[in-house]
């Protein structure tokens, strides 16, 4: 599992911004220096407010800055969407993410015996 530093909450502005790649969705930029802060220049799960909606998700980078996803169900309960501004408070979310499998999904896992390696994932 990889090891993150936890700089504490972060809160800044950000504008919503609607991806220009057909069928991706809407985010927001991380305006400080992602290595600095949180000792890695890739993908990490955060735990977030935007405009007092939480979301836990990652910030991930594709080359450019590190970005925020804001998915549609979040900018439909907070009333905004791409040209708006929101508020973000973000932190470094080492909480466990499990995910609750179908019992038929847990056993097909286990008959094949991958199942472990399959909870090893993140």
């Amino acid at each position: 599992m990889p090891t993150w530093t936890n700089p504490g909450l972060l809160e800044f502005d950000a504008v919503i911004t609607r991806s220009s790649e057909r069928g991706a969705g809407s985010f927001v930029a991380f305006p400080g220096d992602v290595s600095e802060l949180f000792g890695t220049r890739g993908r990490f799960p955060v735990a977030t407010t935007i405009d007092g909606a939480p979301y836990r998700g990652s910030l991930v980078t594709y080359g450019g800055p590190h970005l925020l996803g804001v998915l549609k169900a979040v900018q439909e309960q907070i009333g905004k969407g791409p040209g708006d501004t929101v508020h973000v408070r973000l932190e470094l979310d080492d909480a466990p993410r499990v995910v609750a499998l179908a019992p038929d999904v847990e056993a097909a896992l286990a008959a094949g015996g991958v199942l472990d390696a399959f909870r090893a994932m993140s």
